[in-house]
């Protein structure tokens, strides 16, 4: 888990934003979830896992703790 630092910085409310109005995240009508593939095109090093959840609200949430993770990973010089 990121440390709690990150969350809600501006680096971080802008990353969120970013993965949410990428031509990569969408809701897919066939399996009915929001999903994103973001960070596997952003850096193949970054292996979050699958992002999908059928809710907005908790696809978010794993979005924003994706970020953080993500951003704590840069900080620590292990993502360019």
């Amino acid at each position: 888990m990121p440390t709690t630092s990150i969350f809600n910085t501006q680096r971080h409310q802008l990353m969120v934003m970013e993965v949410m109005q990428s031509a990569f995240t969408e809701y897919n009508y066939s399996t009915e979830a929001y999903s994103t593939d973001f960070f596997s095109v952003k850096d193949a090093a970054f292996d979050y896992g699958e992002m999908s959840f059928d809710d907005l609200e908790v696809f978010t949430d794993k979005v924003r703790i994706a970020c953080a993770i993500y951003l704590e990973r840069q900080n620590q010089g292990l993502i360019k």
